[in-house]
C-alpha cells in the first residue's frame, strides 16, 4: 500500500474497523493499565505468510519513538519536524486531525558520536489522553495539555525552571501518569523528585524530595493491593514506591546500571515487583511486605541474562517475557519461582504487547511475530515491517480495535487483525 503524506491526503481504510471506547480504548502508555495487555478478542490465531493485511500507512509524523495513544475516534503520537516537537492527532484513516507544537526537539549529546546519524534525535513520550486533554512532556521537560478536540494549549509547564531540574542525557522519555484530578512525573529537580500537578491548571499539588536522584527515562504505574494504593516507578538509581495522595516514600530498593539508565516500566504481580534494565544490570524480582506505615522489600530472584533495555516485558498467567539486551534473546520465567522456561532468538531484540493469548513481538530490526502467550514458544506467523524509516524500530507495538499499530520513525502502519 502506498504511503501518503497526513496532512493533506485522506488514507485508504477497510470499511467495518472502528474503535469502541468500551473494549478498545488504549489512552497511555502500556494501556489502561499500564501493563501492556489489550482486552481484545476475536483476533487472527495465525498470519499469512506476507503478514495480516496493511490497512494504511502516513508518513510526516516527525522522527521520533512515540507510540501512538487511542480514543473513540482519533489517533495520537509525538515527533520532531525541523527540531521542533509536535503532538499529532489523526483520525482513524490516518488523516490530520490537528498539530500542535511542543518546544524544542532534543540535540544529541556532544560526546555522543555514535549516536548520530541514527535517528536517535526525535520524540521520546506517549501522549497521555483524559477527560477530554492530551498530556505530552517533551525531551527538554516542557510539559503541556492540549484540548483533545482541537488541539488547543490549555497550559503549559517548564519542568526544568520550576523544580530545578537538568534533563537526563538522552532527554526526557516518561510517558506521564494520571490519577484522577494529578498528574505524576519524575522531573529529577533538587525542588522536587517526583512531583504531582494539578491536570486541569498544572498547578503543584505535592513534591517528592526524599527520593533525591536524579531521572531516568521511566514511565510509572499504578497499582493498589492490600488495600495500599502505591505509584512505582524508578529514578536513575532505584525503584520506589510513593503514596499517589500525598507523595510520602513508602519504599524504595537500589537498582542500578553503570549508566544510570533504567527505561522499562516495572511490572506489579501479587505483591511482587519484577524490574529490568541493560548495561550488565539484569532483572530482579522484589517481595513487597506490607507494614505501618513502611513498607519492606526483599529481593526473591534475580536474572542476569533477561537485562531488558527498553523494549519492555509483559506478566501473562504468572510468566513473564520480554527480551535481553547483552544477549538478545525472548525469555520465558515463571512467577514467582523465577525458573527459566525458555531462551529463543525470535525476531532478536524488541518490544511487545499482549492480545487475546498472545504476544506481539516486534523486532528492532522491524521484523514482527505472533506467539504464543505460553511458556513453550510457538510462532503464528512473521512479517517485515515496510522500509523507508531511517533508525531502529524502538517505539513499541499497540493492538486497539481489532488493529496493529506500528510507528517507525515519521511513518505509521496500521494492519488488519480479525478474520474477514
Amino acid at each position: 500500500m502506498k504511503t501518503q503524506r497526513i496532512w493533506f491526503v485522506a488514507l485508504s481504510v477497510i470499511s467495518g474497523l472502528t474503535v469502541s471506547a468500551d473494549d478498545a480504548c488504549w489512552p497511555c502508555w502500556r494501556g489502561r493499565a499500564r501493563d501492556d495487555i489489550s482486552t481484545e478478542k476475536g483476533l487472527l490465531s495465525h498470519w499469512p505468510a506476507a503478514g495480516p493485511k496493511l490497512i494504511w500507512s502516513a508518513d510526516g509524523l516527525g522522527i521520533g519513538f512515540s507510540s501512538v495513544t487511542i480514543d473513540e475516534n482519533t489517533i495520537y503520537t509525538a515527533g520532531v519536524i525541523s527540531n521542533r516537537t509536535y503532538v499529532l492527532a489523526l483520525t482513524l484513516d490516518g488523516r490530520l486531525r490537528w498539530r500542535a507544537l511542543n518546544g524544542g526537539g532534543w540535540n544529541v549529546p556532544e560526546d555522543a558520536s555514535f549516536a548520530r546519524g541514527r535517528n536517535l534525535e526525535g520524540s521520546r513520550a506517549t501522549p497521555s489522553l483524559d477527560d477530554g486533554r492530551v498530556y505530552h512532556m517533551n525531551d527538554k521537560g516542557r510539559l503541556l495539555a492540549l484540548d483533545a478536540g482541537t488541539g488547543a494549549e490549555l497550559w503549559a509547564v517548564d519542568l526544568t525552571a520550576r523544580f530545578q531540574a537538568s534533563p537526563p542525557k538522552w532527554g526526557y522519555a516518561e510517558s506521564v501518569l494520571i490519577d484522577g484530578n494529578r498528574l505524576f512525573c519524575y522531573p529529577g529537580g533538587t525542588a522536587g523528585r517526583l512531583v504531582a500537578l494539578d491536570k486541569t491548571t498544572g498547578r503543584t499539588l505535592w513534591v517528592n524530595r526524599e527520593i533525591g536522584e536524579p531521572p531516568s527515562y521511566c514511565s510509572a504505574l499504578l497499582v493498589r493491593d492490600k488495600g495500599v494504593r502505591q505509584l512505582i516507578s524508578m529514578s536513575a538509581k532505584s525503584v520506589f514506591g510513593v503514596d499517589p495522595e500525598t507523595g510520602r516514600l513508602l519504599w524504595r530498593h537500589p537498582f542500578r546500571n553503570k549508566r544510570g539508565i533504567n527505561v522499562s516500566t516495572p511490572v506489579y504481580y501479587r505483591g511482587h515487583v519484577f524490574v529490568s534494565s541493560g548495561y550488565g544490570r539484569g532483572s530482579e524480582l522484589l517481595k513487597l511486605t506490607y507494614g505501618n506505615p513502611r513498607i519492606t522489600v526483599e529481593t526473591v530472584w534475580s536474572h542476569k541474562e533477561l537485562d531488558n533495555h527498553h523494549g519492555g516485558v509483559v506478566c501473562v498467567g504468572g510468566f513473564l517475557y520480554g527480551t535481553g539486551s547483552a544477549k538478545p534473546r525472548w525469555y520465558c520465567i515463571e512467577l514467582p519461582s523465577g525458573k527459566q522456561r525458555y531462551k529463543e532468538k525470535g525476531v532478536g531484540k524488541g518490544s511487545v504487547t499482549v492480545a487475546d493469548g498472545r504476544l506481539y513481538c516486534l523486532g528492532e530490526h522491524g521484523t514482527v511475530a505472533l506467539v504464543d502467550a505460553k511458556p513453550e514458544y510457538q510462532e503464528h506467523g512473521r512479517f517485515k515491517v515496510p522500509s523507508g524509516g531511517k533508525g531502529l524500530h524502538w517505539a513499541h507495538p499497540v493492538v486497539c480495535g481489532g488493529r496493529l499499530y506500528l510507528r517507525h520513525a515519521d511513518k505509521l502502519f496500521v494492519y488488519a487483525l480479525r478474520p474477514r
